[in-house]
């Protein structure tokens, strides 16, 4: 029986995409960095841990620096910030039937939170994981592992939801069920709801 529904955010519940090319651009041009092209950002970048990117990209600066200017910055670009259609229906469907949601994104916990905040999902989460809650981020299994434990329930009696090979590698690595989403799919909010 599926106790709790695991969500990743970006590409799942929020389309993001170009606000973490502007930002990773920004970043990179404050620490005196060449800029990336976005079939670089998506391929080397994009969805992953920041603390594996940075070693390939900042690799003289503190991590704490560069999460720090992401911090600082990443709200400029938040009009850009898109809901996917259809989710807030699936999520609050969720919710009303008493099925415990997670976030479990490589994105830091306090900057996740405010993505989900400026677009009214927060209220729907019983709590969210961040990359920075656990020693790996994904595709590691640790967030998963990290979230069935607060719940006090194992990873089979749970599902991801998620978009990226790295979702499918942390949920076949934590022993959880796995949900291959595509951006605004309506058929896969189906299989969601079929689940439960």
């Amino acid at each position: 029986m599926v106790k709790a529904i695991l969500f990743d955010m970006d590409g799942v519940l929020i389309d993001s995409h170009d606000v973490w090319i502007d930002l990773f651009n920004l970043t990179l041009r404050n620490f005196n960095k060449e800029e990336i092209s976005e079939d670089e950002f998506n391929k080397n970048a994009w969805a992953q841990d920041i603390g594996l990117v940075a070693k390939k990209y900042f690799k003289d600066i503190p991590l704490k620096d560069i999460v720090d200017f992401y911090f600082a910055n990443f709200m400029k670009f938040k009009e850009k910030i898109k809901l996917i259609p259809n989710v807030e229906e699936l999520l609050k469907a969720l919710k009303e039937r008493q099925i415990k949601i997670v976030l479990v994104s490589n994105t830091y916990h306090d900057l996740q939170r405010k993505m989900l905040e400026s677009v009214g999902l927060l209220k729907y989460f019983y709590f969210t994981v961040g990359a920075d809650d656990v020693e790996n981020g994904k595709p590691a299994p640790d967030m998963i592992i990290y979230a069935c434990k607060k719940l006090k329930i194992e990873p089979k009696e749970t599902i991801l939801v998620g978009d990226t090979i790295y979702d499918k590698q942390s949920a076949e690595a934590a022993g959880c069920g796995f949900i291959g989403y595509k951006l605004g799919d309506v058929e896969d909010l189906i299989e969601i709801k079929e689940k439960v």
